[in-house]
């Protein structure tokens, strides 16, 4: 048994010569001890490292751009593709100032020298090219009341630069606005994505804010000390630096999502915790066992840091899941969130070794009163009959019983996912009060005409021929019979191979009459029209959310595929068993399938959305199941890993299969709880936006975090291995040809111990502060 009062000095002791006793560690145990010997120069390198990412992250902006879906192969990004290569058409981005009339109309003298005011004060804005309005004698700029104006203005820059102009006429619109008397709108390419950037941006304040909060107070809960608590915080922070950093190098190779960076901060602050705590909780423990600095340092390292490392591997796999489908969108959230896992898995591995190295025993400074409580041997409470070991035994004890009532809950949730509506909310997912929706609904509801478009393409080899003419001219007959749609422009290409028919569309472009009229022209109206006599490409925002609402379910099957069957391959190779990956899949599909039904019953059905100041929309957004399933089987990785690699561990020892189970569950529950409160934090404060897309990701993710740490991994993953028995492990003799990788590595007689392998459960709790000092 452990002398309780033996003191272990962290430097002297700890920095001897231990390449002989370490020989045979695996490559996580061999980076942390080299790391801890070498503290000072990994250190270092990380600094600089860290410099250099810090001015390489600021460009980003500048490699970034708005994803409009042309990289893909669906319809309406065909369409698009052809009017940008064969026509190129540069027309100036337009607003559309609205001017609402609390008394009286449009003509009354109060009211038409407001609306002349306004238009001259833009005017001299630098970047207005014109500005129209009904006094200029300008037609169809009043509503049938005369209580509405419409005030065109006409930019001197495209759409896609609007936004870096805007801010000069958004601000002469914000203070008409504060006249008494008027209601001043705005809407146009640049002032909405000027809004949903702004949202974007706050919501990640948010959710940085309220998620490292949030992950402070849980880590000096699951460390006991503010030094320990804030060191994997630190490495989150410096992962996510790294990480935007080779993203803007990434980005002069190939496009990247604008919203890349938001992504990478979510997931960076996630998994970059989760891996420090996971590995500074097992330094504790070591120190608890009696070793010195390096050797703790070293061997966790060798099984926390190759969980990490093992886990950072399934991530990715899960996230690779993105980078197949052919969108910027996904394949830019996939590459973000693939680098910030290798940065966290990096930084976990050498510099958090080299820090705790050279901390040694102030890691353990500033301990909280009452919190800073003994850590123990792998992990286990300093005392039986704590709250989890109550859990461990309810579970193993009754472990049908909890497998009904936990799977059954789980499968009747997921079972609600099968009645998700896929869409899109469109302008719909900025908030109610949002003055750029408010100037949309206006200007659909007033102005006949309405803002979509529908751009029919039309490619042959000449588009002069009379079969191309007769057929353009039949379509534009049934376009003017149809009243959804409105006035018509053709534009010809210079190379006479490519004819642009746009028609104006009303409404709401996700809208359900938006969706009917793009499938009255693909189903009715072009087939009638040319019917085989030239390629016709019908294009829009509206067609385009139709097409990648069908890419969706096409692209759906085939990663969860790809993942599910990568995954599966990943843990028979590190467990050696074909029990426990296929039933790490299941439950991980379940995990994702309850997350998907609790956001059709929130968001859908509107269960509970006005108690959580959700909005309820008719559909989920149609890139967030895929997106969603990619992320979250990547993170309930993490805690299947962690939580089978203890149970291994000891069943490899042991050999008892149920024991091992308890020890398992008692040994990581605590931890794995304090984990996925903390990815909760960061999930849940996105989910605190304004944007219902933000509201539904950051939900779905909180969602099915609570679910797999607490149902899944503390219940249901228990419950049934003990059912299971010695079945677990069952690997067929035909699969011997599999490479060997442990998670924990190999075992070895450690400097410290007792030099014999002890049952850990026969082990003496020692509080961190009588294990010696600096």
């Amino acid at each position: 048994m452990l002398n309780k009062t033996e003191n272990i000095n962290f430097d002297q002791a700890g920095d001897r010569d231990t390449d002989n006793p370490f020989s045979t560690l695996n490559l996580t145990g061999k980076l942390a001890n080299f790391s801890a010997r070498h503290r000072w120069t990994i250190f270092g390198a990380w600094m600089v490292i860290l410099v250099a990412a810090f001015f390489a992250a600021g460009s980003i902006g500048d490699v970034t751009t708005a994803s409009d879906g042309t990289g893909s192969n669906i319809e309406s990004s065909v369409a698009r593709s052809l009017i940008e290569k064969r026509i190129n058409i540069d027309e100036p981005s337009q607003q559309y100032v609205l001017v609402e009339f609390e008394a009286g109309t449009a003509n009354d003298e109060t009211n038409r020298a407001f609306v002349s005011f306004l238009t001259g004060e833009l005017l001299t804005l630098e970047h207005v090219a014109s500005v129209t309005s009904y006094i200029d004698g300008g037609q169809g700029l009043l509503s049938a009341d005369e209580k509405t104006a419409l005030i065109p203005t006409g930019l001197t820059v495209l759409d896609d630069e609007a936004s870096g102009i805007i801010d000069p006429l958004l601000a002469v619109v914000e203070q008409a606005n504060a006249s008494a008397g008027f209601r001043v709108t705005t809407i146009g390419a640049g002032s909405i994505e000027t809004e949903f950037n702004e949202i974007a941006e706050s919501t990640l304040v948010k959710g940085e804010t309220i998620g490292i909060a949030l992950a402070l107070v849980v880590l000096l809960v699951v460390l006991g000390a503010a030094v320990a608590a804030g060191l994997p915080i630190l490495l989150a922070l410096i992962s996510i630096i790294v990480a935007v950093a080779l993203s803007s190098i990434i980005g002069r190779v190939t496009d990247l999502d604008e919203f890349v960076v938001q992504i990478i901060s979510m997931i960076g602050l996630a998994v970059g915790i989760d891996y420090a705590l996971f590995i500074v909780k097992r330094f504790g423990e070591e120190l608890a066992k009696g070793k010195t600095k390096i050797e703790a340092i070293t061997m966790a390292g060798s099984t926390a840091g190759r969980t990490v490392m093992v886990s950072g591997f399934a991530v990715m796999i899960a996230l690779a899941g993105m980078l197949v489908v052919p969108d910027l969108t996904f394949r830019s959230f996939g590459l973000g969130a693939i680098v910030v896992v290798i940065a966290a898995v990096a930084a976990a591995t050498t510099l958090l070794p080299a820090t705790i190295s050279i901390l040694g025993h102030r890691i353990y400074w500033l301990r909280i009163p009452f919190i800073g409580r003994k850590i123990t041997v792998d992990g286990e409470d300093s005392a039986r009959g704590g709250f989890w070991d109550q859990v461990t035994n309810l579970v193993t004890s009754r472990p049908i019983l909890s497998v009904v009532l936990t799977g059954g809950a789980l499968v009747a949730v997921t079972v609600v996912a099968f009645t998700m509506n896929l869409g899109s909310s469109g302008l719909r997912m900025l908030p109610e009060d949002s003055p750029t929706l408010h100037a949309y609904d206006l200007i659909n509801a007033e102005f006949s005409d309405g803002l979509l478009t529908s751009d029919i393409v039309i490619d042959a080899p000449d588009v002069s021929s009379p079969v191309i003419l007769a057929g353009i001219e039949a379509l534009k007959s049934d376009l003017d019979a149809d009243p959804f749609f409105g006035d018509t422009t053709l534009v010809v290409a210079s190379s006479n191979d490519l004819v642009v028919l746009s028609a104006v569309m009303q409404g709401d472009a996700f809208g359900d009459q938006a969706e009917a009229a793009v499938s009255r022209l693909r189903d009715q109206y072009v087939p009638t029209a040319f019917d085989g006599i030239a390629k016709v490409y019908v294009g829009g925002e509206a067609a385009f959310g139709i097409d990648s609402v069908n890419q969706m379910n096409i692209w759906l099957p085939i990663v969860f595929g790809l993942v599910l069957g990568s995954s599966f391959l990943l843990l028979l190779v590190i467990f050696r068993s074909i029990v426990v990956p296929i039933k790490a899949v299941l439950m991980n599909v379940l995990s994702v399938g309850a997350a998907y039904g609790l956001m059709v019953l929130v968001f859908q059905e509107g269960i509970g959305a006005d108690l959580l100041g959700f909005q309820q929309v008719d559909a989920i957004e149609y890139g967030l199941p895929l997106f969603l399933f990619s992320i979250l089987f990547g993170l309930s990785m993490d805690y299947h890993v962690f939580l089978l690699s203890r149970i291994k561990e000891h069943y490899d020892f042991t050999g008892n299969n149920k024991a091992s189970v308890a020890f398992g569950l008692r040994s990581t529950a605590g931890v794995i709880t304090g984990a996925a409160l903390i990815m909760v934090g960061v999930f849940g404060g996105f989910a605190l936006g304004d944007m219902t897309v933000l509201q539904q990701m950051g939900f779905g993710l909180a969602a099915a975090v609570i679910i797999d740490a607490t149902l899944v991994r503390s219940v249901l993953v228990p419950a049934s291995m003990v059912l299971l028995g010695d079945k677990n492990w069952y690997f067929p003799s035909w699969l011997e040809w599999l490479p060997r990788i442990d998670v924990e590595g190999e075992k070895v007689v450690e400097p410290g111990t007792l030099g014999q392998e002890v049952a850990a459960s026969s082990l003496t709790p020692i509080a961190l502060s009588e294990v010696g000092g600096d």
